[in-house]
């Protein structure tokens, strides 16, 4: 018979005492040598494989929100997430050139200049709407009771 018995490798557990055989650690858990149960892969991290010794963080742009994965999910489109994210954060609006129409710039400077009681309509695509309107609305609030009326496209 044998004279000592021996350690499970990690990656692999023996569940049982007086146990004979080792067993791999199924994907979405990891075990240390010896072990006598596999641990499942924390929120954030995942084992694709069977008897994984750790679990990997996922990737910048993908999450996992749950213990025990596998794979980790991309972030949609408009949201973001860093290393060993359990869930994706979405962007806050951010204006560019790109996105504010060029006669925006014009019509904050006109907006600096006008009377009181002048009321302002700006025409805007239903895509720079929100963000271009709020600008405006800033740039409004500096100038005395004046009225700003967004135009349906």
């Amino acid at each position: 018979g044998a004279t000592e018995c021996t350690k499970c490798a990690a990656g692999t557990f023996i569940g049982t005492e007086g146990g004979t055989e080792c067993t791999q650690c199924s994907a979405g858990s990891y075990s240390a040598e010896a072990a006598t149960v596999c641990t499942k892969c924390s929120a954030g991290t995942v084992s694709a494989d069977k008897g994984a010794t750790e679990c990997t963080k996922c990737a910048a742009g993908t999450f996992i929100g749950t213990e025990g994965g596998t794979e980790c999910t991309q972030c949609s489109a408009g949201s973001y997430s860093a290393e060993a994210a359990t869930a994706c954060t979405k962007c806050k609006v951010q204006l560019s050139a790109q996105s504010v129409p060029p006669a925006l710039s014009l019509v904050q400077k006109e907006v600096r200049a006008l009377e009181p009681l002048v009321q302002i309509k700006v025409q805007l695509s239903a895509q720079s709407a929100p963000p271009a309107l709020s600008l405006v609305q800033k740039e409004v609030r500096s100038v005395r009771s004046v009225a700003l009326v967004p135009i349906a496209p």
